[in-house]
């Protein structure tokens, strides 16, 4: 979300994937923001969220649930695996977002690209300034790695989990050009 004062060239940028849910509120409280959707390959935010933890049975953070959120019942969600809940996560919130009509999307890896293509584009969009040399700087420092990986990417995970996240985002891992 960017968010750009009118009375002042101050910008500030949040980006939480737990705002999904908010964006009708940020827009009326803000409606000088700019929503940018920035989506990523599902299988990377799976290995990510299976690092942090994400519906392990040590997560402390409560997750959105398919029982809670969509009609899915209980039982449904309960025999669900993990990989297959982070499927349906990564699905379930980015279409939710497409559905709010965001300003601009961009996918994740374009933000690091070495051209810099995804955050060039956002700053284009939202007219904001870009400085190759400021960008090299922030993307250097790493704020939001996981501490210990359990799995290096998400083709380590046996096939049959390989599987379970297909079965659930298949269909929108081919919308947004990942497959």
């Amino acid at each position: 979300v960017w968010l750009r004062t009118t009375t002042s060239p101050q910008h500030i940028v949040e980006a939480n994937h737990f705002l999904f849910s908010m964006i009708d509120i940020i827009r009326e409280c803000y409606p000088q923001a700019s929503i940018v959707h920035i989506i990523r390959d599902g299988r990377g935010f799976v290995k990510s969220a299976l690092n942090k933890g994400f519906y392990s049975e040590k997560d402390f953070r409560p997750r959105l649930r398919g029982d809670t959120f969509e009609s899915m019942t209980t039982e449904t969600w309960e025999k669900m695996n993990r990989i297959e809940r982070l499927g349906w996560l990564w699905t379930t919130v980015n279409e939710y977002i497409e559905g709010q009509h965001p300003d601009l999307t961009v996918h994740f890896e374009d933000l690091f690209d070495t051209n810099h293509t995804g955050i060039k584009h956002i700053c284009e969009e939202t007219n904001l300034p870009y400085d190759p040399q400021i960008t090299n700087e922030l993307l250097s420092d790493k704020i939001n790695t996981t501490k210990r990986d359990l799995f290096t990417s998400f083709g380590e995970l046996p096939s049959r989990l390989q599987e379970s996240f297909w079965s659930q985002a298949e269909h929108a891992m081919t919308k947004y050009g990942y497959s």
